[in-house]
């Protein structure tokens, strides 16, 4: 076992496969000794191509597969309850992840920068309350996300970036939308939200060129910031024809 107290740092991988400079590690097959995954353990190793991790590991640390370029895709084993901030971010080549157990909340930055990633179905069929501040940060290579209706917030940037997506469509049980959080999301033309009690931060649409419409499918104005749309003067909100004058006067900015 390539460690005794179960947790695989860095400098244990490192030395099990006689780590040079060059970072040419190319897969690993994580012991069934281990039950966490420390701290940037796999950071920085670009030639990655395939992590294997066995039913024995319930934490991984942040930065855990950080900058790991080259892995294109990674299986998660379902006793793992414990994710850390970051643990995915700068990893260029990844497509998909595969989660077999469930996933609550999305970490801080977990897929930023991702610009591959393809798949994020897991978000639907996980019961996943929380979607971190830049979690999704420049992820351009997504082009549509579905959400399930136990998620409550959005953080702050969490798709910022994320030049793909065309069409967005806010849960009833959302409660928060972030700043930032759909911000330079360029080829977004549709957003629906269904939540009346939904608060959405400043600029939560900044930069998207092409939004031509935001439905609130609700008579009871959600809260707003003092600029949700920044510069895009072209967009217009769609509401319920009874609700037409409350909205109004709610927002009189618009």
């Amino acid at each position: 076992c390539e460690s005794e107290d179960g947790i695989l740092t860095q400098e244990e991988v490192n030395y099990y496969y006689n780590y040079t400079p060059e970072w040419t590690l190319l897969s690993y097959q994580v012991g069934d000794c281990i039950t966490e995954i420390g701290e940037s353990a796999f950071n920085g190793h670009i030639a990655l191509t395939s992590v294997t991790i066995p039913d024995s590991v319930v934490q991984i640390d942040r930065l855990a597969f950080a900058n790991c370029r080259s892995l294109p895709n990674i299986t998660i084993p379902s006793g793992v309850t414990t994710y850390g901030d970051n643990m995915f971010v700068h990893c260029d080549g990844l497509t998909n992840v595969d989660f077999r157990g469930n996933i609550t909340s999305v970490p801080l930055a977990m897929f930023a920068y991702c610009n591959n990633l393809q798949s994020i179905d897991w978000l639907t069929y996980n019961n996943i309350t929380t979607i971190g501040n830049k979690a999704f940060l420049f992820c351009e290579g997504l082009t549509s996300v579905s959400f399930n209706s136990y998620l409550n917030t959005i953080g702050d940037e969490a798709f910022e970036g994320c030049r793909g997506l065309k069409q967005i469509d806010i849960p009833s049980g959302v409660t928060t939308i972030g700043k930032f959080s759909f911000a330079l999301c360029t080829e977004l033309t549709s957003v629906t939200i269904n939540s009346s009690a939904t608060t959405i931060g400043n600029q939560a649409f900044l930069g998207c060129k092409r939004l031509l419409k935001i439905i609130f499918t609700t008579e009871t104005p959600p809260t707003i910031a003092t600029d949700i749309l920044g510069n895009e003067i072209n967009c217009s909100f769609i509401v319920p024809c009874n609700a037409v004058e409350t909205y109004k006067t709610a927002w009189p900015q618009y």
